[in-house]
């Protein structure tokens, strides 16, 4: 016997770290798997306009991860099965779920530029185009999906890649990136020598020019 599905209304409850600035500018940041919108708020707050709103959401689903003596929570934006290719939940959540946060705090109308770090990068160009006037899109230690996505983006599109990457395959990711500037959209990508898939001050250094 098949189990059903069925949507019904309900209420979710958002977490998010907000700083909220003077200019019409708003920088989102979509954190990476099992991780937090704190953690890569404190990441990155240091390289963005002080004038700027800075908001880094929580993914919508909480991963309690058990330590020695304590348990901890971390988030997902969605999950995929690397077995079998398949999404057991895909981006179209996450991504209303932002579009809906930003409409919640009125932040709708500001144009955003969006920083995905990981599994965040991966959701980031799903996730903009949810959104009214996204200036750019910026994917940290990703790949993007770019069979899945519309043949021209309404923004330009960046990746940094450390080349040392173990997580996720550099040239893989260089090469899906290079399919989006073939189909015509605007954007860059580098590779970064002697970095893995951490945010550290070296790779910190080459995401500020693009800010």
């Amino acid at each position: 016997m098949k189990t059903q599905q069925l949507k019904i209304p309900g209420t979710h409850l958002a977490e998010y770290l907000i700083k909220e600035g003077r200019d019409n500018k708003l920088y989102l940041l979509l954190h990476g798997y099992a991780e937090s919108g704190t953690h890569l708020f404190n990441n990155l707050v240091d390289l963005l306009p002080g004038d700027a709103t800075i908001l880094a959401p929580n993914g919508p689903y909480p991963i309690p991860k058990k330590n020695q003596d304590h348990w901890s929570l971390n988030f997902a934006w969605y999950f995929y099965d690397n077995v079998s290719g398949k999404y057991f939940i895909d981006y179209k959540i996450p991504a209303l779920y932002i579009k809906n946060l930003l409409q919640a705090l009125g932040l709708e109308e500001t144009p955003v530029t969006l920083i995905g770090y990981s599994q965040g990068g991966y959701l980031a160009p799903f996730a903009a185009l949810e959104l009214q006037q996204v200036e750019k899109v910026v994917g940290l230690c990703c790949s993007y999906k770019h069979e899945m996505l519309p043949q021209k983006l309404p923004f330009p599109i960046y990746g940094l890649h450390g080349e040392d990457d173990l997580l996720v395959d550099p040239q893989n990711a260089s090469n899906c990136h290079q399919q989006l500037i073939l189909k015509g959209n605007e954007g860059q990508f580098q590779l970064i020598p002697n970095q893995g898939h951490r945010l550290t001050p070296q790779f910190l250094k080459h995401l500020k020019q693009y800010l």
